[in-house]
C-alpha cells in the first residue's frame, strides 16, 4: 500500500519515527530536563577527559560552585576535582578557599544518609556520636605508594597481626632513617624505641592527672561481634557507628553495617556463638560490659545493633514501634554534616563544653564560659581521596567572641610553632576561619599524599 509514503493523521511516518525516537531517548536518559548544576559539571568532565583543558574544567567547577541549590554529590566531586588541581599547581590560597566552603556548598538538602537506618533508635541521652565508611577510609589513593598496609591494620581483629604490622613499619622507618645517617638499623631502632617509651610515659602521666573514663562499648566489642559472625577482620563491613554519653561512656551503643548478615547470623546460631532471645534478638555468650550481658538486635537489613541487655531491648521496641529515640540536637548535627564525608564525629553543646572543659577546677570553668563563647556543637567530616582532609565546624551562640576566640588560638598556635619547627611545618596545613555568616568557627587541617609519604616511608 505503500503505507511508508502515505500521510498518517496528518504526520509522516518519518515523523512518527523521529517521535518515538526522541520518546525512547527522553527514558533512556530521564524525562525532566538537565538541571544548570549536572550541564555545568557534564561540561568540565568533557573539558578534563575529552579537551584535556584544565583552564575549562576549572571554570565550569567553579561555576557549579557557585549554584546555589547544586546537588552535593555534584558538589563534592567539583570540591575534590579542584583541590587536586589547586594542589597540582602549589596555589595554597585558593585550596584555602575551597576547604572553607566545604560546609556551605550543596546543603540545602539535609539528611541522615550518611549514617546507617539503625543509628536512629539510638538513645536520648546519647550526645556524642561517630560513624565511618570503611571502603572509602581504607581505600583511598592517599594510602598508594606506601609499604604500610593500612587497610590490614585498620579493620583486622588480631592484635598479634595488628603489632606485626607495626614493628615492620618500625624497622622500614629505622632502615631508612640508618642509610641516610650511616648507622646500623639495630642502633637506630632502639634510639627510636626509647623515645617512643618516653612518649608514652608522658602521656599516662598526663592522662593520669585527668579523670577516668570506661571505654564505650565499640572500642570493646566491635571485633568480639566480627568473632561471633565467624570473622577474623572487618573487611566485608561496609560502616561502624557509635554513640555515649560524654559523662558516662557506659552509656553506650554501636551499630554495624555488614552485607549477607543474614547468612552470618544463622551460621553464628548453629555454631553456638550468637544465642537467641527472641526476634531478631541475639545475646553475645560470655561476653559482659559494665557488669552487663551484652545482645545484638537487627533493626534493618544488614545492619546490628550492639548494647548492654537493657538498651538493647530498649530500641528493639522502638523500632517496631517505628519511633526514632536519637536525640533532635544531635540529629541536627548530623545532618549538617556534607553526605560525602568518609566519616563523621558530631557532639552536643553539653558534650563539647562536657569534654572540653574535663577536669579543671570549678572556678577556672566559670570564668571560662563567661569569657568565651558556648558552642551550640561540634562537627567533624573526614575525607580522604588523594588527600586526607579533616573538617570541624564549631556553631556559637555568639559571633563576635568567636572572632575573639580564633584570634587567640592563632597567636597560640603561632607561639607554639615558633618554638618547635617540626610542629611549624605541620601547622601549615591548619586553616583556622570565622564563617562567613559569622555563626560558626571553622578549622580545616590537610595532609597531602607526599606527606603520607614522608611519614610512613617508602
Amino acid at each position: 500500500m505503500g503505507f511508508a509514503a502515505e500521510p498518517c493523521q496528518g504526520f509522516e511516518v518519518s515523523s512518527v519515527a523521529w517521535f518515538l525516537q526522541t520518546a525512547l531517548a527522553l527514558l533512556a536518559f530521564g524525562s525532566r530536563p538537565e538541571s544548570t548544576p549536572e550541564r555545568l559539571h557534564r561540561r568540565a568532565m568533557h573539558c578534563l577527559e575529552v579537551l584535556e583543558r584544565e583552564a575549562c574544567a576549572v571554570e565550569n567547577f567553579e561555576q557549579l560552585l557557585d549554584e546555589r541549590d547544586a546537588p552535593r554529590e555534584l558538589v563534592g566531586d567539583a570540591l575534590q576535582r579542584l583541590l587536586r588541581i589547586y594542589a597540582r599547581r602549589g596555589d595554597d590560597a585558593q585550596v584555602r578557599v575551597l576547604l572553607r566552603r566545604y560546609w556551605d556548598v550543596g546543603m540545602k538538602r539535609r539528611s541522615l544518609v550518611h549514617v546507617p537506618y539503625s543509628v536512629r533508635y539510638f538513645p536520648a541521652e546519647i550526645d556524642v556520636l561517630m560513624s565511618a565508611h570503611l571502603d572509602p577510609l581504607t581505600q583511598a589513593p592517599v594510602w598508594n605508594g606506601i609499604a604500610f598496609d593500612v587497610r590490614e591494620f585498620a579493620l583486622t581483629c588480631d592484635p598479634t597481626r595488628r603489632e606485626a604490622l607495626i614493628e615492620a613499619q618500625r624497622r622500614r622507618v629505622a632502615a631508612e632513617r640508618a642509610a641516610a645517617e650511616q648507622r646500623s638499623v639495630d642502633e637506630v631502632l632502639a634510639e627510636r624505641r626509647a623515645q617512643a617509651e618516653a612518649q608514652r610515659a608522658a602521656y599516662e602521666r598526663r592522662a593520669s592527672e585527668r579523670p577516668k573514663f570506661a571505654d564505650p562499648i565499640f572500642a570493646e566489642g566491635t571485633c568480639a561481634v566480627a568473632r561471633a559472625l565467624g570473622a577474623r577482620d572487618l573487611r566485608s563491613w561496609k560502616t561502624i557507628s557509635g554513640g555515649f554519653h560524654h559523662a558516662d561512656p557506659t552509656r553506650s551503643v554501636a551499630a554495624f553495617t555488614i552485607p549477607n548478615l543474614a547468612r552470618a547470623l544463622a551460621e553464628a546460631v548453629d555454631t553456638g556463638r550468637l544465642v537467641p532471645r527472641g526476634r531478631d534478638h541475639w545475646r553475645v555468650p560470655g561476653m559482659t560490659y559494665a557488669g552487663a550481658p551484652v545482645d545484638v538486635v537487627q533493626l534493618d537489613r544488614d545492619e546490628l545493633m550492639l548494647a548492654t541487655a537493657e538498651m538493647a531491648e530498649a530500641a528493639l521496641l522502638a523500632r517496631r514501634q517505628n519511633r526514632p529515640r536519637l536525640g533532635r540536637a544531635l540529629v541536627g548535627l548530623i545532618e549538617g554534616v556534607p553526605r560525602d564525608a568518609d566519616a563523621l564525629l558530631v557532639l552536643t553543646s553539653e558534650a563539647a563544653v562536657g569534654l572540653g572543659m574535663q577536669g579543671l577546677r570549678e572556678s577556672t570553668k566559670n570564668v571560662l564560659q563567661a569569657l568565651l563563647p558556648r558552642p551550640k556543637g561540634v562537627q567533624i567530616a573526614l575525607q580522604v581521596e588523594d588527600q586526607i582532609a579533616i573538617f570541624t565546624r564549631v556553631p556559637l551562640d555568639k559571633g563576635a567572641q568567636g572572632r575573639v576566640l580564633l584570634d587567640l588560638a592563632r597567636a597560640a598556635l603561632a607561639q607554639r610553632g615558633r618554638k618547635d619547627p617540626q610542629l611549624e611545618a605541620w601547622l601549615r596545613n591548619l586553616d583556622l576561619a570565622q564563617a562567613n555568616d559569622r555563626r560558626a568557627l571553622l578549622a580545616t587541617y590537610w595532609v597531602t599524599a607526599a606527606q603520607v609519604r614522608d611519614a610512613f616511608g617508602g
